[in-house]
């Protein structure tokens, strides 16, 4: 995927994104990897000087000291709103379409 252009933003290799988060001063990052992944991610990211992360992947990271991880869980999420439309349904709050 490197050098292709997704939403407007140009895909770039690993090695780039050290400078870029010293040059922009970056504080947080957004996890998004499969678990087998994550915490090498991680790792580098605080490497870098990463000081939060916002962690999608589906596993608990281990950060040092002083690193904010905030952990979300999708399927849950995703589990809670079919339970509140479920619930509406069954209370007559829906609207056909």
């Amino acid at each position: 995927l490197k050098g292709r252009k997704v939403a407007g933003a140009i895909i770039k290799p690993m090695q780039a994104l050290k400078p870029f988060v010293e040059k922009h001063e970056i504080q947080l990052a957004i996890i998004t990897t499969p678990a087998t992944v994550s915490q090498h991610i991680a790792d580098r990211l605080v490497e870098m000087g990463i000081k939060a992360i916002w962690n999608f992947s589906p596993t608990r990271l281990i950060v040092p000291p002083g690193v904010l991880v905030r952990d979300e869980h999708i399927s849950l999420g995703f589990a809670e709103i079919a339970h509140h439309l479920s619930q509406l349904e069954e209370a007559g709050l829906t609207e056909e379409v």
